[in-house]
């Protein structure tokens, strides 16, 4: 058998397919984005009002154990480079508890809560129960096939005569696999001592797993799993009771199609090749030489709402994004998106600023 037309056509072909999907890319290139992160009001603002804390044991399987994790987290917390929670001495702390013979490992009432919190000077209590701690395998199988009978076909290209195997016969066979998964779940709640009255409570619950086949991997070990959960249990903690930073991704206009002059548009391009380089300080600057020379530019007035926003110039961002808003025919999802997001940071800011 000869392949010599066949293999140079179906060559040809590939790599006409090839050049014909790099052109869909090339045409549908991703938008540019920039990545930025914001902080933000703790999600229970009441939590923010008592900062003299201490942490009492929590309850439930690995309770004890995660009570230092709880405390480490709010420890930790830093708000404009200084400590947010003054916290109680553990080594007082466990003294306090051991002469008024209290359980290291149990829930508290809010009556003991407010007596423990008087005597070591704290205003607020945290205390809860673990109520889930916990890995469970699952087996199954997968099914595999392997070639178990092979044909010599033999193939002649540019008059080399090539031998190739082809399978003949497949055979289906069983193989053991495993599905983990470790669950955490979290009832903390923070007591006010003076009053006696809980602040917060919330259910926090986490759950990652790990699948994995004998003849690929092992699948993770327990107690990486379970620790990447208490991890999430942890972070969304901290998110409750404090403010926090998160990661927001900020898609930027890049057409020129309404900028009328070529200046405008040059000094639109260097704005954006700044932007993907991460210097947006540069690339607003060169935006609002444009907009100086095109006013009424859609692009350049939507990325100029993108720079106030970065500088945290909210409210100018929202007039920005607003006049970008009225040049439009009909609606764009970015701008909408960009009005909605900034006007709900104004809100938030204005929380934010009560729990520094």
């Amino acid at each position: 058998m000869t392949l010599n037309r066949t293999s140079e056509s179906s060559s040809v072909t590939k790599i006409a397919a090839l050049l014909f999907s790099l052109q869909l890319l090339l045409a549908c290139a991703a938008p540019t984005r920039i990545d930025t992160s914001v902080v933000l009001p703790a999600r229970f603002h009441e939590t923010t009002t008592i900062r003299d804390i201490a942490v009492l044991p929590f309850a439930g399987p690995d309770g004890a154990a995660f009570t230092a994790e709880i405390e480490e987290v709010l420890a930790k917390v830093r708000i404009d480079e200084k400590p947010y929670f003054k916290l109680v001495d553990r080594t007082n702390l466990d003294k306090i508890l051991s002469e008024m013979k209290l359980s290291m490992s149990g829930m508290f009432d809010q009556e003991t809560a407010g007596k423990v919190g008087k005597m070591v000077g704290a205003k607020g209590i945290y205390t809860g129960v673990v109520t889930v701690s916990s890995v469970v395998d699952s087996p199954y199988t997968e099914n595999r096939s392997r070639c178990v009978s092979y044909h010599t076909v033999y193939y002649t290209i540019k008059n080399t005569r090539i031998p190739v195997q082809v399978c003949t016969a497949w055979q289906n066979y069983p193989v053991g696999c495993t599905k983990r998964v470790a669950t955490f779940s979290l009832v903390p709640k923070l007591i006010d001592v003076e009053t006696g009255r809980i602040l917060y409570s919330n259910s926090i619950s986490h759950t990652v797993s790990d699948s994995a086949c004998t003849d690929k991997r092992p699948v993770a070990d327990s107690l990486t799993l379970l620790n990447n959960a208490k991890a999430a249990v942890k972070n969304e903690f901290r998110s409750d009771v404090a403010p926090y930073k998160t990661n927001v991704t900020l898609e930027l206009a890049d057409s020129t199609d309404d900028i009328p002059t070529d200046e405008a548009k040059k000094k639109f391009k260097s704005g954006l090749r700044f932007a993907r380089a991460n210097r947006m300080d540069r690339a607003c600057e060169f935006w609002k030489d444009a907009s100086a020379l095109s006013p009424k530019s859609f692009s350049i007035l939507y990325n100029l709402g993108i720079c106030a926003e970065l500088y945290g110039q909210l409210e100018q961002a929202l007039e920005t994004f607003n006049k970008a808003d009225r040049l439009l025919e009909k609606p764009d999802k970015r701008v909408s998106e960009a009005i909605s997001r900034v006007s709900s940071s104004i809100e938030k800011q204005k929380r934010l600023q009560q729990q520094r």
